[in-house]
């Protein structure tokens, strides 16, 4: 009868200030693993977000690049000058632009790299060929400060530019372009620019451009057909 007793005792015994201490302990660490991995868990998907929202601002410059491409106008239509010029960190086009009800009339369009940040700049548009001249002029050589400009994505690291040639003279990148960005010139002086003889039938039938972001590992590339064929 005193064992049955001491064994009853002993079941009905609570826990003691120690116990509950490591107890309280215990929940206390898996309850810091727990924010921990929860917290990392937020970052990485912080991050995931980040990424994914730049990449899909890097496609829709492709797509906007692509459509200035598309609308190029060719040599013939301003009097044998390049409609595209190519330096290191820029691309200058001349497009051709229709609005409703209204003629076609022409714009000179250029993306550049600018403190880590590409920026896309037009000139206004016009009819008159001296006007475009002068127009690709000033926004070539970053004398014109009316031209409208987008900021189209920050933290650029690199902004590379090729272009392909019918001719068979394969891919050029922007620095073995014979054109100069401050200078517009004929396709004759892009072949030998000693002579500026306007005889040959060179065409740039491609352009590839290729943009890395500081936070974003690799590069995004993208072939562009210049004209609408």
């Amino acid at each position: 009868m005193k064992c049955k007793r001491q064994h009853i005792h002993l079941s009905e015994r609570g826990l003691t200030l120690i116990e509950l201490l490591v107890a309280i302990g215990i929940l206390a660490f898996i309850a810091v693993l727990g924010w921990r991995g929860l917290e990392t868990l937020i970052r990485t998907r912080s991050s995931l977000d980040q990424e994914l929202e730049q990449t899909r601002n890097l496609q829709i410059i492709f797509a906007q690049i692509q459509n200035d491409c598309a609308h190029i106008v060719s040599a013939s239509q301003i009097d044998g000058q390049t409609p595209l010029l190519l330096a290191p960190n820029r691309l200058s086009l001349v497009r051709s632009v229709s609005l409703e009800a209204a003629p076609i009339q022409l714009q000179w369009v250029s993306y550049r790299l600018q403190n880590n940040s590409l920026v896309r700049e037009v000139s206004p548009l016009t009819r008159d060929f001296t006007q475009l001249l002068s127009y690709g002029l000033q926004l070539n050589t970053d004398t014109n400060t009316n031209n409208a400009q987008v900021i189209l994505q920050t933290e650029v690291q690199k902004f590379g530019l090729r272009v392909w040639a019918k001719n068979g003279r394969a891919w050029l990148s922007s620095s073995a372009m014979q054109a100069s960005p401050n200078t517009l010139v004929s396709r004759g002086s892009l072949m030998n620019p000693q002579t500026g003889s306007t005889a040959s039938t060179i065409s740039w039938r491609g352009l590839e451009v290729s943009l890395s972001l500081n936070k974003i590992q690799g590069e995004l590339t993208k072939t562009i057909l210049l004209g609408a064929t």
